[in-house]
């Protein structure tokens, strides 16, 4: 960061009939220092689109920017819906540089096969574009333009739709993807103060002739349907605002209860975050589990169950018997249950069925990381007993998939065992055996994921004083 200034802290924007900038400077302040340490402020990019309100947004921020109080960029993405597309694109980025920001863009392709809407398609092609250009450029705080008429017709539109409380609750004014923060700063402030500021300063921007396609629905709504209720109740930006707040108030409390019952439900074993008891599910209210297991999708899944999908769900894991075997998928991501267990992956298995091409080279490291298998191996030196570090060194070491008919000896007093039984009596699902790697040196197989390492495979120290501690290693694995 490019400042010897810190970003001061700031109270909460208030609507008090001050139009001028400031209002907006002071929105950002307010949701960075929120969200970050006086100090700490991370790049900051802002989402520009080229109109009225990312148009503030950027303005409010170079404001920033060239007070040295923060270091920002402007991010744009082209999404070629429009004729007009190249020159909005031209438009934000001599905006941008006119104000002394550096400017960034993409261009993305929307698939709408599989019956997609073009808004949903466009909005989630927008956001991974967005994720993206953060991710390459260091920014942990994005900045979007949605203002409090955005949350009013969000509210209204999912209340429409039978939305649950989540729906009520609208966009929230701060998310977390990973690392990135994305912060919305003006759902406090109104829409026509924001064109106000832009016609007062004369600032051009963009006007996108989709905004008034009434065949999209959020368009009708916003020209039809808000006009009339706003007629009627004049105050219904603030209200529905206010169910908005009231809502997530209320989705907050039902996330903490889930997360204490998930907890109950979860062991400290292999994948155990991964896992549910079904029969902590059963020892609580239908609402409840509902709202559980809600919880539990929305930290897996790109998006949770329908209300219906969710009841479907339920009716299934708590009717089966401990020894069913059921598979359920939703999204990107199926539940299986297995010996009592619900688990979840993901529906498209990892490259990790398929075997290592390429040879591991271990070099004394205590860990290597093998991204077709999406996890690492650990080493650990060990005093009494484990693999010779000279066959570690001077075998070719390969991780393979399971083919069948497999066996190892993990404890010397005992005769060698096929995988496919030591795994059945180690409780591990079918679907998660096949993401464990076979490590091999040369063709032996010396350490099996999820099992341990072969007897024939390891030494057992003699001690000596001129014998180092680190001739003998434990190999474990841990998977993404």
């Amino acid at each position: 960061m490019a400042s010897s200034k810190k970003l001061r802290p700031a109270t909460k924007p208030q609507s008090s009939g001050r139009n001028d900038l400031a209002i907006f400077v002071d929105a950002i302040q307010h949701a960075l220092t929120r969200n970050f340490k006086v100090g700490t402020i991370p790049v900051v990019a802002v989402a520009y689109s080229g109109g009225a309100d990312s148009t503030v947004l950027l303005h409010a921020v170079a404001a920033l920017h060239q007070q040295q109080q923060l270091r920002a960029i402007a991010l744009h993405v082209h999404h070629g819906l429009s004729t007009n597309a190249d020159q909005w694109l031209q438009h934000c980025a001599e905006t941008s540089v006119s104000l002394e920001l550096p400017f960034f863009a993409e261009r993305v392709k929307l698939n709408l096969s599989g019956g997609k809407s073009l808004e949903a398609e466009a909005r989630q092609a927008r956001y991974a574009a967005l994720q993206g250009l953060c991710q390459t450029h260091g920014v942990l705080a994005l900045l979007t333009a949605h203002h409090a008429d955005d949350q009013a017709e969000t509210v209204l539109l999912n209340l429409l739709r039978g939305a649950g409380i989540a729906g009520l609750a609208g966009a929230a004014s701060q998310r977390a993807f990973g690392d990135l923060m994305l912060l919305r700063p003006f759902l406090e402030i109104g829409a026509a103060q924001i064109r106000q500021l832009v016609s007062e300063q004369a600032w051009s921007f963009i006007e996108d002739e989709s905004n008034q396609d009434k065949r999209h629905t959020r368009n009708a709504l916003r020209h039809e349907v808000m006009p009339v209720l706003k007629r009627i109740f004049p105050a219904v930006t603030t209200r529905l605002t206010q169910t908005a707040a009231h809502s997530a108030e209320a989705q907050a409390l039902l996330d903490d209860i889930g997360r204490e019952d998930l907890e109950q439900m979860q062991s400290r074993e292999l994948d155990g975050n991964n896992e549910l008891h079904i029969d902590g599910l059963r020892q609580l209210s239908r609402p409840r589990a509902a709202n559980a297991l809600r919880v539990w999708f929305r930290t897996r899944a790109r998006q949770t169950p329908s209300t219906a999908a969710l009841k479907e769900m339920l009716d299934q894991l708590l009717d089966s018997h401990n020894d069913a075997q059921i598979s359920l998928i939703h999204d990107d991501l199926a539940l299986q249950v297995y010996r009592g267990r619900v688990y979840a992956r993901p529906t498209v298995e990892a490259t990790a069925q398929q075997a290592l091409t390429r040879p591991l080279i271990w070099q004394g490291e205590s860990e290597l990381v093998v991204p077709e298998w999406h996890g690492k191996l650990l080493f650990r030196a060990d005093t009494a007993v484990g693999i010779p570090v000279p066959l570690l060194r001077s075998s070719q070491l390969t991780l393979r998939a399971r083919h069948g008919g497999e066996r190892i000896k993990l404890h010397p007093n005992r005769p060698s065992r096929s995988l496919k039984n030591l795994y059945q009596e180690s409780g591990i699902p079918p679907w998660q055996r096949v993401q464990l790697p076979l490590l091999y040196a040369a063709d032996q197989l010396i350490f099996a994921a999820g099992l341990g390492m072969a007897v024939a495979a390891q030494s057992q120290r003699v001690t000596s004083d001129r014998e180092s501690a680190e001739d003998l290693i434990q190999i474990g694995w841990q998977a993404d």
